[in-house]
């Protein structure tokens, strides 16, 4: 069971409950890293996250005399930065940081419309 949040006003909000339809995952990819002339030492394990969050709506709002709107996106939930030693073609080494995704989800939308108001 899971609860959405979807913004109708600044203020007011309406609350959808019910079982989740999403197959937001976590994938692996491990290869090199590329930064200007230098390339990693080792394989880096890059991580991205995928699929489909099944929430969306489109509904009127009175208050606002328009249609509002409410997603949900596949992103990252929890993320921790990496360090990967590269050796550049000058026979330097640098360490490079990166971003490594460790958790995905489905995430609602901010309500982007009243922040234009």
């Amino acid at each position: 069971m899971f609860s959405l949040q979807v913004c109708v006003s600044k203020t007011n909000y309406l609350w959808f409950t019910g079982t989740p339809r999403y197959n937001c995952e976590l994938h692996k990819n491990t290869t090199k890293l590329y930064v200007k002339n230098c390339e990693s030492v080792e394989p880096v394990e890059l991580t991205s996250c995928g699929g489909s969050c099944e929430s969306s709506s489109s509904m009127y709002s009175v208050e606002a005399n328009s249609l509002m709107h409410s997603c949900t996106c596949c992103r990252e939930i929890a993320t921790s930065k990496k360090e990967v030693e590269m050796k550049c073609s000058d026979g330097s080494k640098i360490k490079q940081a990166y971003i490594s995704i460790a958790k995905c989800g489905c995430q609602p939308a901010k309500c982007k419309e009243w922040d234009k108001r």
